[in-house]
């Protein structure tokens, strides 16, 4: 794979209701690198909770996530652990199913 291109960047888009806010003098990097671990993937384009966790400042706790693209559902869960609202959609019924057991088994 020498000299061939990956697909390892994504980018976030992040809005508000009103004019954004911000809650802490944290100021949030622009660019976050963390490792995918396979083995613990549950869809395609799962990502690190880690990165989920980092993730979550831009949201004051006990605001709203939405995530349009639930898949393996780690944002959900990154949310709730991290005391924020979740709004998720899924729609393959299969990645919903498997989503909906993941939430249920680890809370």
């Amino acid at each position: 794979m020498l000299d061939e291109f990956r697909r390892n960047t994504e980018f976030i888009v992040y809005g508000s209701k009103g004019r954004y806010r911000t809650y802490s003098r944290h100021c949030l990097p622009c660019v976050y690198n963390h490792a995918v671990n396979p083995a613990r993937k549950r869809h395609i384009a799962g990502k690190p909770l880690s990165l989920l966790v980092e993730l979550m400042q831009i949201v004051q706790p006990g605001g709203t996530v939405l995530d349009p693209f639930i898949g393996g559902g780690t944002t959900a869960k990154t949310a709730k652990e991290t005391g924020r609202k979740r709004i998720a959609v899924e729609r393959s019924p299969e990645y919903a199913r498997i989503v909906a057991e993941y939430l249920q088994e680890t809370g």
